[in-house]
């Protein structure tokens, strides 16, 4: 459950929750009682999942690479057959970082449609998305509100992917997803009824290779409206709710280290499987877990950080051959949010065989282990690594070690 707080003042609040009321207590030890409530409209909720996706719980639904997301449009038309005229409104288009084209439909409480009958207008818009979409015409409808803005599209789409992909290699990603049905429907609202609830969840197990979510976001406001606070939810993704399934990750199934090496070994090239092969050998030794997955495009070995109670993922090591350094989200966190910290890294990484950094170091910057040719190379990456974890650790010191 992750909690959001907007207020006027700066002070260090922490949240208290019990029953249908949150306690803010400040640094001062003062106590404020905010209770439930609803939405002023529905617009309202709409708009603030426009302007702040982050209450789509990416994270929540896949945490070993958390969702990002690309606003395509709200409202955006949908046609009952192709070439047709548009029969329905969706609420909101989303992308992820992959061309998962998810679609959200927005509900308060207290409109009777946020029950059984939401179900049936998702599926129908679903059913036709997939057949009378195109890629081109997404791309179309994004770029156009960008007509009167200095902001360039394929920046902002560059943004959501870093260096995986160009920005037509990622649009051909949506036109492989649709192809293939790879959807993803949320349903949104500020109380999602245990009616719903089990339809989700029965929904979520059922159907492959669509996701079916449901994303409760709590609304909380003081006495004098001077304070409100967001509490998302996500329902469905859980492991009573749904099946291990080939497409529940854009990372694919999980892998055993036999499998991933011999992946590497595959091809053929002795420096990256004896790097692959160190790197794994020094996770190991460390308090760390190693997440090893196969996907339709890369085989991954992650090495998972925890630190105050929250995972890192410092790096990726790929079977393509790419060590990619995860800085987009390691920039967000101390230390690496501090620009000399940030520096000292550039530094180190340049000194590495292979290390190049495309996307600069707020993307991803990746070293090619097919160029790091001795022992002597492969150490050095292992002391940068070593470096980035006790740098991780000493931002949360009552974790180091653990």
């Amino acid at each position: 459950m992750v909690g959001h707080v907007s207020s006027h003042n700066s002070d260090k609040r922490k949240l208290i929750m019990s029953g249908s009321s949150i306690f803010i207590l400040n640094g001062n030890a003062e106590l404020t009682e905010m209770k439930q409530a609803e939405f002023e409209n529905e617009d309202r909720l709409q708009q603030l999942v426009a302007n702040h996706p982050e209450l789509l719980m990416g994270q929540s639904i896949n945490p070993e690479n958390p969702r990002r997301w690309l606003l395509v449009s709200r409202e955006i038309g949908i046609q009952d057959h192709e070439d047709g005229v548009d029969r329905w409104r969706l609420d909101h288009l989303f992308l992820d970082q992959d061309g998962v084209p998810t679609l959200i439909e927005v509900k308060r409480v207290s409109d009777p449609r946020a029950r059984r009958e939401v179900v049936a207008q998702m599926l129908d818009y679903a059913a036709n998305a997939v057949v009378t979409w195109k890629a081109q015409t997404l791309r179309t409808i994004f770029e156009l509100q960008f007509e009167e803005s200095d902001e360039s599209p394929d920046d902002r789409v560059l943004a959501l992917v870093g260096n995986e992909k160009t920005v037509d290699e990622f649009w051909e990603s949506v036109k492989t997803n649709l192809a293939a049905q790879k959807i993803r429907m949320i349903f949104l609202a500020d109380k999602i009824t245990k009616e719903l609830t089990t339809i989700v969840n029965f929904l979520n197990r059922q159907m492959d290779p669509a996701e079916v979510l449901a994303v409760e976001v709590q609304h909380y406001i003081d006495s004098a409206n001077s304070f409100k606070t967001l509490v998302p939810v996500l329902i469905g993704s859980t492991a009573g709710s749904r099946i291990p399934r080939s497409s529940s990750s854009s990372l694919g199934d999980l892998i055993s280290k036999e499998e991933y090496l011999q992946i590497v070994a595959d091809q053929h090239s002795e420096n990256r499987l004896a790097t692959a092969r160190k790197i794994i050998s020094w996770a190991e030794q460390k308090p760390m877990r190693l997440s090893m997955r196969k996907g339709v495009r890369d085989t991954v070995v992650i090495p998972v950080y925890s630190y105050s109670k929250r995972d890192f993922y410092p790096i990726s090591v790929k079977h393509h051959g790419k060590l990619v350094f995860q800085m987009r989200y390691l920039v967000k966190f101390q230390p690496f949010s501090d620009p000399v910290i940030l520096l000292e890294l550039e530094q180190k990484l340049r000194a590495l065989a292979g290390f190049d950094i495309r996307g600069g170091m707020s993307g991803l910057p990746y070293v090619d282990m097919d160029k790091m040719q001795s022992d002597q190379q492969r150490e050095s990456l292992l002391k940068v690594l070593d470096w980035i974890y006790v740098k991780l650790g000493s931002a949360f010191p009552e974790n180091q070690g653990n």
